[in-house]
């Protein structure tokens, strides 16, 4: 089956392109900061070069510490990524595109892009490797999710000091017969290079979800997820015993 997918992509170059800049509100310098023994961004790294597709992996930050990290762990830095798309508000589909038109300019032209997100560490190849195996002329991206069991009918905010409900619609029958909800769990995001361009976002009309499990659905943005995602990385590893 690896063989068959394998030719499938023969003809499309695939780049993994990292996120990694080195500014963070949450958990300062949280890119290069040890986790499990490793750069934050080394996991990212370790997972893509394990794919059966991936041509060239690619860090793209504005810090140098972790350029230098990059580059160590085996990911290229082709070119630092500009100021004014390492903001807090900057998109990534901003950097991504530079990064791509940069390559492009310089003789690689993939067809394909893989976003991995450093803040996702226990991301697999599997992972990754099944979302660009759901590409078909058909589907344009694929995009990593996890079942959410919280519902947004049960929700509030806070006005005025008083709660207010989020949804005029409440919950009116058990959990069990409800549908099943997913949100993306900011680990992996496949698109092809057309389509990136064609409609401005990184999760673009015809898109497919890998389901990954909770357990290793962890997006770090505090210290709370790091030190969570570090503990089920310590005593799970990677291993299937995380689903």
């Amino acid at each position: 089956m690896v063989v068959c997918i394998c030719r499938m992509f023969k003809k499309e170059q695939v780049v993994c392109i990292i996120p990694a800049r080195g500014g963070s509100k949450g958990i300062p310098g949280k890119n290069k900061k040890p986790f499990n023994g490793k750069p934050l961004v080394a996991h990212a790294i370790q997972a893509a070069k394990q794919s059966d597709y991936i041509d060239r992996i690619i860090i793209s930050t504005d810090d140098e510490q972790i350029a230098r990290i990059g580059e160590r762990y085996g990911a290229e830095v082709p070119v630092m990524r500009p100021k004014k798309y390492a903001g807090d508000a900057s998109p990534t589909l901003d950097s991504v595109l530079h990064m791509i038109d940069h390559l492009r300019k310089n003789g690689f032209a993939p067809g394909i892009s893989v976003l991995v997100q450093p803040t996702s560490p226990l991301v697999t190849s599997a992972d990754i490797d099944a979302c660009i195996e759901s590409l078909s002329s058909r589907i344009d991206a694929c995009v990593s999710v996890c079942e959410v069991s919280e519902r947004p009918e049960a929700m509030y905010f806070i006005k005025a000091g008083k709660v207010v409900e989020f949804l005029k619609e409440q919950l009116d029958a058990p959990r069990q017969k409800l549908p099943t909800l997913h949100r993306l769990n900011g680990a992996v995001y496949v698109t092809r290079v057309a389509a990136l361009r064609k409609y401005g976002f990184i999760v673009p009309g015809k898109t497919r979800a890998l389901v990954m499990p909770k357990e290793r659905s962890v997006d770090i943005d505090d210290m709370l997820d790091f030190e969570i995602a570090e503990f089920i990385m310590q005593t799970y590893g990677r291993s299937k015993k995380l689903g």
